[in-house]
């Protein structure tokens, strides 16, 4: 049997560390690069691709949870919520790359962020949930 404890940590591992490889690799071109226009190590985008990875992640393991309907469809529409704001905030990013002073970009980089860091913690108390309720497999 595989303890439930396991569940937080791999998708620490497996979700989270998956969704933030482009915010690692633009960290690492920005160490690495000499050119100066490379100016911003955050993009929107960055947190969108995070985002996503963590709503599809929840919706994945609600799937399989079966003890609370309620709590299951409350949170199924949380996470379609938030998929709709990463749809928006990824057409935003879109348009301020096409569009260049349009929409402040130093607003919406703070914006996306945010937005992740509240689905984070959301996710993680999605995943804590089924942990506590689900002791083993």
């Amino acid at each position: 049997m595989i303890k439930r404890s396991y569940i937080i940590g791999n998708w620490l591992i497996y979700t989270v560390l998956i969704g933030l490889i482009p915010t690692f690799s633009k960290i690492i071109i920005f160490l690495t690069v000499n050119n100066e226009k490379f100016s911003s190590i955050f993009d929107p985008l960055d947190f969108v691709s995070l985002g996503l990875v963590l709503c599809v992640s929840i919706i994945t393991e609600i799937q399989k949870y079966n003890k609370d309907r309620g709590w299951k469809i409350f949170s199924i529409g949380i996470t379609i919520l938030l998929l709709v704001f990463y749809g928006i905030l990824f057409s935003e990013s879109y348009l301020s790359k096409k569009l260049p002073n349009t929409i402040n970009d130093k607003s919406l980089t703070i914006i996306t962020l945010a937005i992740a860091g509240i689905n984070f913690i959301y996710a993680f108390s999605v995943f804590y949930k089924i942990n506590l309720e689900n002791k083993y497999v």
